[in-house]
C-alpha cells in the first residue's frame, strides 16, 4: 500500500500511528524509488490529505507511475481507490493535472451510486 498511489489514497484516511502500525517489519523496498522511511511516508501521506490525491512516481514498479483518488461512500468514509497509470516519461505536472478532473468526476459518480 506504500509503494502505489491507491494504496497511499487510503492510508492517507488513517492516523499516522496506525499506518506504522500495519507495517511492523517496517516498509518494504519495491522498487529504488519506494518510500522505506516512516517520517518520509507520514509527510508524503500529509500531503495526500492536503491535494485529495496520491501520485506513485516508479515506487511500485520501474517505468511505472499513478495517479489516485478515493471513492467514498455516502457518510464520506474511503472504501476505494480509483487510480491511472502511465508511463513514467508521460507523467508531466500538466499531464497530472489534465487527469485529475475526470478522474475526481469519475471517482464521485462511483460514489454516487453506491
Amino acid at each position: 500500500a506504500h509503494s502505489t498511489s491507491g494504496g497511499k489514497v487510503l492510508l492517507a484516511e488513517l492516523p499516522d500511528d496506525e499506518v506504522v502500525a500495519l507495517f511492523p517489519d517496517g516498509l518494504p523496498r519495491v522498487t529504488d524509488r519506494t518510500i522505506t522511511d516512516f517520517e518520509a511516508l507520514k509527510a508524503e501521506l500529509r500531503s495526500v490529505r492536503d491535494l485529495g490525491y496520491a501520485v506513485n512516481h516508479e515506487e511500485s514498479s520501474p517505468g511505472l507511475d499513478a495517479v489516485a483518488v478515493c471513492v467514498r461512500d455516502h457518510l464520506g468514509r474511503a472504501l476505494a481507490a480509483l487510480a491511472v497509470s502511465l508511463p513514467h516519461q508521460r507523467m508531466t505536472q500538466g499531464y497530472l493535472h489534465m487527469m485529475l478532473p475526470p478522474l475526481r468526476a469519475t471517482a464521485e459518480a462511483i460514489s454516487r451510486d453506491l
